[in-house]
């Protein structure tokens, strides 16, 4: 289904026609936007490794203290074609699978998008076929979700994960460490993820996700942190061209969050996305 292919791409282009905050302005710069040809070398050069490096230790274990992560007025910005958009939104994450983000405009919710246990799930107002979208983690390739705008990947990128070498392979340049895995997209499709690590900060700088060639179809930057807690992420789906960024005022970490808030919303028609 087209609505499944374009999810979160088409509301952000329905969000930009209902908000009143916009004007046009060139897109911001990811800062560790490689180019091609330095992602297939770095890709050329990994290899895998038996012992976990002393930085990548470190990060686990700094993460290891961060169980949860809480902000109630998420500043949001869109891009597409030169013009930017101002939205709010409230995200709520906890580990490992618990996430949820809902982005507003002054009509309400607009866009519910989140993940518990067991399945992960997309509610958006604009779209053509409106319904609670869902699957579960077993039939995550078989749901045709566009890698870049969901659940698994918005939480992944909040940078708070402890790093599995176990399967990865790595490479190092002068400012990074770069963890490669060999994986599957949504449509069953092999690509690369990689997750940057900042030597000097010893925080992870983006994850990314490229096809087997190195060709970049979506990147998160964390271009800033507070507390060891995200404040800044932007999001690039390169392919789209498309840009968004999150900037979080006052994020809260190890705080008690309502178990409420993994139920996904009460809306209808339940349209099981890997049956589509």
């Amino acid at each position: 289904m087209r609505i499944i292919l374009v999810t979160g791409i088409v509301v952000l282009s329905f969000l930009m026609l209902l908000s009143f905050w916009f004007k046009f302005e060139p897109s911001p710069e990811s800062n560790t936007a490689f180019a091609q040809e330095e992602i297939q070398q770095q890709i050329e050069e990994a290899e895998e490794v038996q012992e976990v490096p002393e930085i990548i230790a470190r990060l686990n274990a700094k993460n290891s203290l961060i169980h949860n992560l809480y902000c109630q007025e998420v500043n949001v910005k869109t891009w597409e074609q030169g013009m930017r958009v101002r939205l709010s939104a409230t995200l709520y994450y906890e580990k490992q699978k618990r996430f949820r983000i809902r982005l507003s405009t002054t009509f309400g919710i607009e866009l519910d998008m989140g993940s518990n246990d067991e399945i992960f799930w997309y509610w958006s107002r604009r779209d053509n076929q409106p319904g609670l979208y869902w699957a579960t983690y077993a039939d995550y390739h078989k749901t045709r979700l566009k890698t870049p705008f969901n659940p698994v990947f918005m939480s992944d990128s909040l940078g708070l994960e402890e790093i599995d070498i176990e399967n990865a392979r790595i490479s190092e340049t002068p400012e990074y460490m770069m963890c490669i895995y060999n994986r599957y997209n949504s449509m069953g499709q092999p690509v690369l993820y990689s997750i940057l690590v900042n030597k000097d900060s010893e925080e992870i700088d983006a994850i990314m996700v490229t096809d087997m060639d190195g060709f970049p179809l979506a990147t998160a930057d964390i271009q800033r942190y507070t507390n060891g807690l995200p404040k800044e992420i932007l999001y690039t789906w390169h392919e789209e061209d498309r840009m968004l960024s999150l900037e979080f005022n006052q994020p809260q970490g190890n705080v008690s969050i309502p178990p409420a808030h993994w139920v996904p919303p009460d809306k209808t028609p339940k349209i099981n996305m890997a049956e589509q």
